[in-house]
């Protein structure tokens, strides 16, 4: 199974991801295209923290007090959901952190969301 890339460099920023969110990557992968016959496409890897506050630029809890994003660390991933649909992804992000679950508290490893410019996409994160 090969992975989807929007852009070129993504391939590359792939092979630096932190190695447990590879892992879970393809797992995702592999579920979605078993259970819906779908292949996901990465949108985004690394982001600089320059990109991060343009994405969260009208979230009054970010202009409060700013946070570093797990794509700064390497330990985040973007998706497409277009060829899958909101309610499939969420049903399948459900299922995901019920087995890779993120650790205490309401974080979570896979999320379908929407988030300013990004629109509703999938987000996979793990801890450092």
């Amino acid at each position: 199974m090969d992975i989807k890339f929007r852009q070129p460099h993504l391939e590359e920023e792939f092979t630096k991801l932190n190695t447990k969110l590879k892992c879970i990557t393809w797992y995702i992968l592999c579920y979605v295209k078993e259970t819906y016959g779908v292949d996901l496409e990465c949108t985004q890897i690394f982001r600089t923290q320059a990109e991060q506050d343009e994405i969260y630029r009208d979230d009054p809890k970010y202009i409060k007090s700013p946070w570093m994003s797990v794509h700064q660390s390497w330990r985040g991933i973007d998706f497409s959901i277009k060829d899958l649909g909101a309610a499939k992804a969420k049903k399948m992000a459900a299922e995901v952190n019920e087995i890779f679950p993120y650790g205490k508290g309401s974080l979570k490893t896979v999320l379908a969301h929407e988030v300013g410019s990004h629109g509703f996409h999938l987000h996979v994160q793990v801890k450092a």
